[in-house]
């Protein structure tokens, strides 16, 4: 799994948390990059997953660039796109976070599936020098 640090404090229990790991000085910095990479060519960020939603990027890097107003497709093992909301729908129904809801507005919802997969899917260390939250 990928999005390894080596920043402890991006960890809890051993796992590492996307939430942390993108206010560091490290994430904002590759962002720029990519962005500034953007301004001259047409962007890819690839990876061995076959799936889109098994990956990091989809969870942490995709998701800081859609909501920030940055179109993302997500490649797919046989070659067609999907849009980054549409992989997110697909999240959602797979969490059954897809119905609507009465105690919670959308965007809670795919912040909670966002959440729980990024549980599923993260890093965990298998040291013992790790923080405990």
């Amino acid at each position: 799994m990928g999005a390894r640090s080596e920043d402890l404090a991006c960890y809890i229990e051993g796992q590492v948390q996307f939430e942390r790991l993108a206010k560091t000085a490290l994430f904002q910095e590759g962002i720029a990059r990519v962005l500034s990479g953007m301004e001259q060519y047409r962007v890819a960020l690839m990876c061995a997953e076959k799936e889109p939603l098994s990956c990091h990027r989809t969870i942490l890097v995709a998701r800081h660039f859609d909501e920030s107003g940055i179109h993302i497709q997500h490649i797919l093992s046989g070659g067609a796109l999907e849009s980054h909301k549409a992989a997110i729908e697909r999240l959602m129904h797979s969490l059954e976070l897809d119905q609507p809801n009465m105690f919670f507005t959308k965007e809670e919802l795919i912040a909670e599936a966002y959440r729980i997969h990024a549980h599923n899917i993260a890093y965990q260390r298998d040291d013992t020098n790790v923080l405990v939250d």
